[in-house]
């Protein structure tokens, strides 16, 4: 429940009203006027029906928009409580199961109407009813930053279907492994090693003993170069547009950007010049890394229009990621540690035949002559619709699912294992060749 302490924080802000914070004065509720009276209650009713709608919120009585309090013992509190739940119960569907709470400050009376986030379909103001008091006409709001607002067709049908505003998530698996050379391992060819190829020549002819003899240094060179890797990758389809088609076919994909009347403006960036955040060892590796990055990056990577773009590290190096900020979505894609060291992946389809041979002698073959690499991607996007129109959310989202099937077709390790033969049949066929090589 609200503390006086609660309320000055947020007269004092410079934002008195948000997506959840609505201020009214009494004045709003009761009016001499009986016409002007039901037409201000109808506001109200709007006005519990948009933070319904939307996060719910605290609808406060007895402060205006100013900040200012009506003052003490200017109305009657009982009578305040019932012209609220007439307007909860009688001109609200669904019915809000809201709670009420009346607080006394020095300054003023209040009472604040706290008003839960729907858990199914839209409120609706009842604007109608027939002879037998059956709805015939129902008016929808919701709270944005710019206040309350009709809701749309499209935004209508969104918000029947969901319940919250649009978050996505999906999470993939990386895996990466080497000789004790730092040879990379391609038992398993999927987009990751063929990056990591990409970039071996620039590790190998510096001194890397302590890639070879240092786990934890080991685990954080890589983990933060994962975010080049798939930006290097994703510079292929982006390099022209962001608002891209991807087509598949003879095992490659291809893209290209899509004509629409959606005006895109993107936004081009060198990767080179993305911003970094964290504590970063690859400069201190490389000593030219910004280098390396302008010869190896010859596109441009492109984002929708007002959007930026940087590369963090964080949790002591053992996560790395890209984070898009825009005014009206997020997309970041973090990499987290899971293991790293000797040894190869145990769900590596030729550790599995090591192991079938000899299990200890496989074991000890795996540990003393390969490193690997484990980590978890996850892709996570926030969008702020319902601010904007169905049309440009549904572009921007395109956009989110476009990320998530390069990730889901180049980067998840799971998918390319499933590319293998299954272990038994390994096993079959190194039995046969052993076999064969008897005789």
């Amino acid at each position: 429940m609200f503390t006086c302490k609660d309320i000055y924080k947020i007269i004092n802000s410079p934002e008195k009203e948000n997506l959840t914070i609505e201020l009214k004065s009494f004045r709003k509720l009761f009016d001499d006027d009986h016409k002007d009276g039901s037409v201000k209650r109808k506001e109200i009713a709007y006005t519990i029906v948009a933070l319904a709608n939307r996060f719910g919120g605290k609808l406060i009585f007895g402060i205006n928009d100013d900040g200012s309090f009506d003052g003490k013992n200017k109305i009657d509190i009982d009578k305040a409580k019932e012209s609220i739940n007439q307007i909860c119960t009688g001109n609200i569907s669904p019915i809000v199961e809201y709670q009420s709470q009346f607080l006394e400050c020095p300054e003023g009376d209040l009472l604040i109407i706290h008003i839960p986030k729907r858990k199914g379909i839209p409120f609706a103001y009842i604007n109608s009813k027939n002879s037998i008091g059956e709805i015939t006409n129902r008016v929808y709001y919701i709270k944005t930053y710019h206040g309350k607002q009709l809701v749309s067709d499209s935004q209508l049908a969104w918000l029947f279907n969901n319940t919250d505003d649009p978050k996505f998530d999906y999470k993939f698996r990386i895996a990466i492994e080497f000789n004790k050379n730092l040879e990379l391992l391609n038992f398993i060819s999927d987009q990751c090693s063929r990056e990591v190829c990409w970039f071996m020549p620039y590790i190998l002819k510096r001194d890397n003993t302590r890639l070879k003899t240092d786990s934890t240094y080991f685990s954080v060179f890589f983990i933060q170069l994962f975010p080049y890797f798939v930006l290097k990758s994703f510079s292929v389809f982006f390099s022209h547009s962001w608002y891209i088609h991807i087509s598949k076919g003879f095992d490659r994909m291809s893209s290209g950007p899509i004509i629409s009347n959606f005006i895109s403006n993107p936004c081009p960036v060198r990767i080179e010049n993305i911003p970094v955040t964290g504590v970063s060892v690859l400069n201190d590796y490389f000593g030219d890394f910004k280098q390396i990055l302008t010869e190896q990056f010859q596109n441009d990577f492109h984002l929708p229009p007002e959007s930026s773009i940087n590369i963090f590290y964080e949790e002591e190096n053992k996560i790395s990621g890209l984070l898009i900020k825009n005014p009206k979505f997020s997309i970041k894609i973090r990499f987290a540690l899971q293991s790293a060291g000797s040894g190869m992946h145990q769900s590596n389809p030729y550790f599995k035949l090591l192991v079938s041979r000899d299990a200890f002698k496989g074991h000890e073959i795996s540990m003393h002559n390969y490193y690997h690499l484990d980590a978890v991607g996850f892709l996570e996007a926030s969008f702020d619709y319902p601010e904007y129109d169905m049309d440009e959310f549904d572009k921007y989202y395109h956009y989110y699912q476009t990320i998530k099937v390069l990730l889901d077709d180049n980067w998840n390790y799971e998918l390319s294992l499933n590319n293998f033969p299954s272990k038994d049949t390994l096993i079959i066929n190194d039995k046969l060749d052993q076999l064969l090589n008897r005789t």
